[in-house]
């Protein structure tokens, strides 16, 4: 199903979820004000466009009657969560503050003041980007570690007063009554254990995390007691999202028009805009039982593992291109054949099959000599996982593979 985005409304099988035009979600995107961080020595405002207002959405109206969402997403990129939880906490203030054209035009969520919301991931930088993150509302700053901001400790135990980077002097004063922050890393618990009643959990299962990973965030979200669970996975990752599945998540994949680039910005439009091959936004069930998924995820297992290997070494333009083709891969919206006729059409792109012929022969002067030298070690079996990923999906079936729903720009 496909609707015009100036309805501002998102259609998932079985339920609606709008796209928040409320007062918090305007406050958040004006040009002064809104989520803020610092990058690169510098305060910067985190970008945030129609995939993040639906993201909130989906949480605000999806989540209290489903209770589990899993959104996948071409890359989970380190604090992707932070956004969503920061207005979770932003909103239960709104509301407990009851001001006049505020409260009353902000759409409300079942979180109280004093309850917890779990930030799961395995990266230690969400940490420091917490504490180094601002709210900027009507030229007053409030620093998101003046929240009740908790560690996890290898016992179960709550530590309180976690502020990352920040030094004892730029540390300032806490809430009193407020919701609270739980930073879990996927540590794993003594047996037994249980942690204090959390209400929400929001989840980072990066590209390098097993499924072993996915079973901790379980097993911590039945110690904790929460009652919603919001997971963002990649959606190349079929043995995850199959096992989310298993566990009672609904899940919806993510994607859009986007370029070529590195992503920065742990928000949902900035990781899609450094998506490469994405004719418009789309939210699309992922089927994982298929041939062309499995061949997809060899792929996938293939490139993840080159850009492991890689570590910090900007990745040659090839690698992104062959991320690139995966990603129209496994969101291809038609048949491969007919999408590959309407690209052949179209004067600015290529068909996938001529990308491959290209790739083929991979060109390298971009990239140094150590990045070099694991690429080509790599890069044959890279291709033939892709070439194979792409023989499987001209014959996989649109309409038995995978239900859509898209939003265009």
């Amino acid at each position: 199903m496909e609707l015009d985005a100036d309805s501002q409304q998102l259609i998932l099988p079985g339920c609606a979820a709008e796209v928040p035009t409320d007062w918090l979600t305007k406050r958040m995107h004006t040009s002064d004000g809104g989520w803020q961080f610092r990058h690169k020595n510098e305060v910067v405002a985190a970008p945030s466009g129609l995939l993040d207002d639906a993201f909130i959405s989906l949480i605000k109206k999806v989540l209290p009657t489903r209770r589990r969402l899993a959104i996948a997403v071409s890359r989970v990129q380190p604090g992707i969560v932070l956004g969503p939880a920061i207005q979770l906490a932003l909103t239960c203030l709104v509301i407990k503050s009851g001001r006049e054209g505020a409260a009353d035009q902000t759409v409300p969520f079942p979180l109280l003041c004093g309850e917890r919301i779990v930030i799961a991931s395995r990266s230690h930088a969400v940490r420091d980007l917490l504490a180094e993150s601002i709210i900027s509302f009507e030229r007053q700053t409030t620093r998101v570690c003046q929240f009740p901001t908790f560690r996890v400790k290898r016992t179960g135990d709550l530590e309180p007063g976690f502020f990352g980077r920040l030094d004892r002097k730029h540390r300032p004063n806490v809430f009193d009554d407020s919701p609270q922050f739980v930073l879990y890393d996927y540590s794993p618990l003594p047996a037994g254990a249980r942690v204090g009643r959390c209400r929400v959990m929001l989840a980072e299962l990066a590209e390098v995390d097993t499924p072993e990973t996915t079973s901790r965030m379980l097993s911590f979200a039945d110690a904790s007691s929460a009652q919603f669970i919001i997971t963002l996975v990649s959606y190349y990752d079929t043995t995850k999202i199959a096992q989310l599945r298993t566990n009672g998540f609904h899940v919806v994949a993510v994607r859009s028009l986007g370029g070529e680039g590195s992503v920065s910005y742990p928000t949902l439009s900035a990781v899609d805009a450094a998506t490469p091959l994405r004719p418009k936004v789309s939210l699309e069930l992922i089927d994982t039982s298929s041939s062309a998924a499995i061949s997809l995820a060899r792929a996938y297992v293939q490139l993840a593992g080159l850009r492991k290997a890689l570590n910090d070494e900007e990745p040659p333009r090839v690698v992104r291109s062959a991320w690139g083709i995966l990603g129209a891969l496994a969101t291809a919206p038609a048949p491969i054949q007919r999408l590959e006729i309407a690209r052949r059409r179209h004067p600015g792109m290529t068909t996938l099959n001529h990308a491959l012929e290209r790739l083929q022969l991979p060109f390298l002067g971009d990239a140094s000599g150590r990045a070099r030298g694991v690429t080509l070690l790599r890069w044959p079996e890279v291709m033939r996982c892709l070439t194979a990923a792409y023989d499987g999906g001209r014959q996989r079936d649109a309409g038995a593979d995978s239900a859509h729903c898209s939003v265009r720009r």
